[in-house]
């Protein structure tokens, strides 16, 4: 492993963990806890307290189940979105695609099912833990540590464009695409992801600009609103701060 992987792998992802069930959420727990550099901060059992600890802690993400006391898991996401947008990840075991697709209007970034067997847990592990890789892979510090140590020898114009577009369910399907992708791929990627507005705020953070690039303002409908600049570019979907 090269020295600057490694300096991304001491950085630890610190997960809040919300479930009203002590087992739910030991199971959620014990599969972070398998991880390298993954730490979970806290466990509280209802909407209302893991509200205040998530604005205590300011976990990198949270784990959070939706049927809960005191407040529910819909009400602690909008609540939290408003107030410091952080990735949340859906776990759990009863809620419908109703609830699920509600959750990501909200902002969840993604949702997991949680196993009722034993056989399944296999699955679930690696299903939470990519979300958890992708919330690492997306923090704002090791980005910029990668923008800042990659070369900066001239390269030639794209030889491609690639155009995609993605709603629900896209952004972890982006981050597989976009990070198998060879660097030395002579092909420009134009990504249209259509997101509320709660969750703009949450991924943006997420996006330094990297060299050569042009910043692209845009509505909360994703147009631009402005032509875009000659320099640095930064992609920017939702309303402008």
């Amino acid at each position: 492993m090269s020295g600057p992987q490694q300096g991304l792998a001491r950085i630890p992802v610190r997960v809040l963990v919300v479930d009203d069930s002590e087992q739910g959420g030991r199971m959620v727990a014990d599969v972070l806890l398998s991880e390298p550099d993954v730490e979970v901060v806290g466990r509280p059992r209802d909407g209302e307290t893991a509200l205040q600890e998530a604005l205590r802690i300011r976990p990198d993400a949270v784990c959070l189940d939706l049927e809960m006391p005191r407040m529910d898991g819909f009400t602690f996401l909008r609540l939290l979105m408003a107030r410091l947008p952080t990735p949340v990840i859906i776990v759990t075991g009863r809620g419908s695609k109703a609830d699920v697709f509600r959750a990501l209007e909200l902002g969840a970034l993604d949702f997991v099912v949680r196993p009722a067997e034993a056989a399944a847990m296999a699955e679930f592990r690696e299903e939470l833990l990519a979300r958890i890789r992708m919330v690492r892979a997306l923090r704002i510090d090791p980005l910029e540590r990668r923008a800042a140590e990659a070369p900066r020898e001239e390269q030639p114009p794209p030889a491609w464009l690639a155009v995609i577009g993605a709603s629900t369910g896209g952004p972890p399907a982006l981050q597989r695409l976009l990070t198998s992708l060879p660097a030395d791929l002579s092909l420009a990627v134009l990504v249209a992801q259509h997101m509320p507005e709660r969750f703009t705020r949450t991924c943006t953070w997420a996006t330094p600009t990297p060299p050569g690039s042009v910043e692209v303002p845009a509505t909360d409908t994703g147009a631009p609103t402005a032509n875009p600049p000659t320099g640095e570019l930064k992609a920017t979907f939702g309303a402008p701060a």
